[in-house]
């Protein structure tokens, strides 16, 4: 006899390119050469699975199975359990008592389903000497069906089809529980049931008020595989953007498909739609316009496409998920500098608005360089930004009167640069690049989140330094009404530099990222910043030059504690604190997680999840089809063979040593803060000496009207022979011209005067 033939073992029926599951072998050779099999339920002639009627086993010849089994008819498989059935009635109750979890009600009916039909016939498998041989006797289980339904009130067929769903589920109670995961055909709508002679028997919905008051006849329409065609045609049609809404969507497809009769006048068409009675409803028309279809739902119309695709993708780990050296790959970008700057030999006088190029190591985060001037972003700033972060910063940074050495600010170089469609793609950058052996990514145009790392590092600079100054415009357009920024510009674009450089080193070489440190690092005590863990790569061999080909393993695990899914995936809270908060560094996500369709809905879910504590790698989803497997999202190999307990006490350490070191660096930024402060007080004192010297001071609130009017006019007046006088002093150069406008040379004999005197 064929080994795999024994009890427990799946049939299943080969077709072409598929199977279907027949029955499951629950007992062999009983008598001697023949199997017996406990059928599934099967489809019926329609096509549809009766899902309730379980048929009693029945005895087959093993020698026809060996037979199938060698021509290729049929396979055998060892029996498994899906869904609820997988679980144990512990987990199941735990989970329905459990008020916080977002399915308990449904697990509550389950149980008491499962406990209703333990009622029927855990007298009859409890019987002292009762095994598969009784679950086989007809006569035995027939009589028992009598007296249990008898005695709780319910059909005999009922009590049967319980005993027999025991058998098939292997003997457990278990499989006493409802089957919910394969109730109809994954995405296959469910039609309205018909009789024999083709007319519909469902119900075609919620009643509406005149089928409430009596009225039979106005039952509403079933929703028919027709309905629904024109109801979806409907929605393509009409529901195209959020200008349409969906009752007007509605009513034009009323107008099209629902029309008694169209009247063309010389006013236009005329419709006459068919009695409310023979109409679909707005619901029906919500509910089958879409037809599952996300993309062509009402709220992703209105949001719009590109919209949709930045707020609410689906996220694949971030943009250190797939790298594992230092240089493999930077992210460069330019921003405006948000300043109002003035001449270093004038502080009256304003210059242009800068901007700046960042390009950024992206594994760590480290700022590699760092361009600043007043052209336009383009190729050529970009090729600057890319050949300063290759080259030494130390002269750099002397120009701005900063010291540093070459471990402060690292050079590096780069074979991969993600950027954007503007700047940098273009003909020149791009066979730059390809001479230089750097290839390219582009983000998809408008989604600045694809490279949200280095636009993150654009605000963080803008926040952390370059907003505190004055003459800042804070990254926002003037409206009416507000104050112009400008009035308050005191700094030359060189002081500028040098306090967004002072707050790159401090991104660089200060700022703590714990969050960066792998294991193998933190046994070697690194420091955790940037520049740190850059340098320990760079020594330990982790750079894009010879990298080493290693397969890293992304994998956490977690006690059973409960957990928040979400658009990134699972986060799973910290059982050891009071507080809701999370475990760091632990995010899961996998492909069956996405399927389940937990992680496309806009709000966090509250779940519970199963682990090894002794092994992060995996986490498994207590979900309503069984349990789904998701993968740590991680660039750390050791964290995932690391304890829960160890990587709790290396949380807490991590707090508190940055509690213990806070100090350190509230005084860095308190250094950087009244570095800023004082060179701005410096500056603005200097701008009112020199606004003083040349034209007294301003009117004060001692003043008359009169007074007051003729002090501003005079400095007024002042202000235009300073400005005529540095045009007159520097048309000889092209710069001055640039920067002021050309002006016409023809001036009043009245400001000659006031020059000649001046110059006196």
């Amino acid at each position: 006899m064929n080994p795999e033939i024994k009890p427990w073992m799946i049939v299943s029926r080969l077709k072409e390119g598929a199977s279907e599951d027949i029955g499951v072998i629950v007992s062999v050779n009983t008598p001697p050469g023949t199997y017996t099999l406990a059928p599934f339920p099967q489809k019926s002639k329609s096509g549809r699975r009766t899902k309730h009627h379980l048929r009693p086993a029945k005895q087959e010849d093993i020698a026809a199975l060996e037979r199938q089994i060698d021509e290729h008819q049929v396979a055998l498989r060892e029996q498994t359990h899906v869904g609820l059935q997988a679980m144990s009635a512990a987990e199941i109750e735990e989970i329905a008592n459990d008020v916080n979890h977002p399915q308990s009600s449904s697990y509550q009916t389950a149980l008491q389903i499962m406990h209703q039909q333990w009622a029927w016939i855990e007298a009859y498998v409890r019987r002292a000497g009762a095994g598969i041989e009784a679950l086989l006797d007809r006569s035995a289980m027939c009589a028992h069906a009598r007296s249990a339904a008898e005695e709780h009130k319910v059909s005999e067929g009922r009590v049967m089809r319980a005993l027999r769903a025991y058998l098939i589920g292997g003997m457990r109670q278990e499989a006493l529980l409802p089957a919910w995961g394969r109730c109809g055909a994954p995405g296959r709508p469910r039609l309205p049931r018909t009789d024999r002679n083709g007319k519909h028997t469902s119900r075609p919905g919620r009643r509406n008020p005149a089928a409430r008051n009596g009225m039979v006849e106005h039952l509403g329409v079933v929703s028919t595989e027709d309905v629904r065609t024109r109801l979806r045609l409907g929605w393509r049609q009409f529901k195209t953007s959020k200008k349409v809404s969906v009752q007007k969507a509605f009513a034009l497809t009323l107008a099209k498909y629902w029309a008694e009769r169209v009247e063309v006048t010389d006013k236009g068409r005329r419709i006459t739609l068919l009695p409310i009675e023979q109409l679909p409803t707005l619901d029906q028309f919500r509910h089958h316009g879409p037809a599952n279809d996300s993309k062509l739902s009402a709220r992703r119309i209105n949001i719009g496409e590109h919209r949709w695709d930045r707020d609410y993708r689906k996220e694949y780990g971030n943009e250190r998920s797939r790298l594992m050296a230092a240089g493999q790959c930077a992210s460069l970008d330019s921003t405006s500098d948000d300043q109002n700057l003035v001449l270093s030999i004038d502080r009256l006088a304003r210059l242009p608005s800068s901007w700046n190029t960042k390009v950024r190591e992206t594994y760590t985060g480290y700022i590699a360089s760092f361009y600043s001037g007043f052209e336009r972003p383009s190729t050529l700033t970009s090729l600057i930004a890319v050949a300063m972060a290759a080259e030494s910063k130390v002269e750099f940074c002397a120009r701005y009167g900063l010291k540093i050495t070459d471990d402060e600010w690292i050079s590096l170089n780069f074979r991969r640069i993600r950027t954007d469609n503007g700047e940098f793609k273009s003909e020149k950058g791009i066979n730059a690049m390809t001479a230089s052996e750097v290839s390219m990514e582009f983000a998809e145009a408008y989604a600045a989140e694809r490279k949200n790392g280095v636009e993150s590092t654009h605000f963080q600079l803008q926040i952390g330094a370059t907003h505190e100054l004055p003459g800042s415009t804070q990254g926002q357009i003037r409206q009416r009404g507000d104050e112009d920024p400008a009035k308050d510009a005191c700094l030359t674009h060189a002081e500028y530099m040098h306090h967004a450089i002072r707050w790159i080193l401090y991104h660089n070489n200060v700022q703590r990222v714990e969050h960066l440190l792998t294991m193998e690092m933190r046994r070697d005590k690194v420091e955790p910043t940037r520049a740190a863990i850059l340098k320990w790569m760079i020594a330990n061999g982790y750079v894009v030059s010879d990298a080493p080909n290693m397969t890293q393993i992304r994998r956490l695990c977690l006690p059973r504690l409960r957990a928040k899914v979400s658009a990134k995936g699972i986060n799973i809270f910290d059982p050891t604190s009071k507080d809701t908060r999370y475990i760091p560094n632990l995010t899961y996500n996998s492909g069956a997680l996405r399927e389940t369709g937990l992680t496309d809905q806009g709000l966090a879910q509250d779940v519970w999840v199963h682990l090894n504590p002794n092994h992060l790698g995996k986490v498994w989803l207590l979900h309503r089809e069984g349990l789904v497997e998701a993968d740590l999202q991680t660039h750390d190999a050791e964290l995932a063979d690391l304890s829960l307990c160890e990587w709790l006490q290396i949380a807490e350490s991590d707090r508190l040593d940055r509690y213990l070191t806070g100090g350190k660096r509230l005084e860095v930024l308190a250094n950087d803060g009244t570095a800023r402060y004082d060179s701005a007080k410096e500056a603005k004192a200097a701008r009112a000496r020199q606004q003083k010297k040349e034209a007294g001071s301003p009117p004060t609130r001692g003043m008359t009207k009169p007074e007051a009017a003729a002090r501003q006019a005079q400095l007024d007046q002042s202000e235009r022979l300073r400005l005529n006088g540095l045009q007159a002093a520097s048309s000889a150069n092209g710069p001055a011209d640039k920067l002021l406008g050309d002006k016409s040379s023809n001036e009043p004999a009245w400001v000659a005067e006031a020059r000649a005197a001046r110059a006196a």
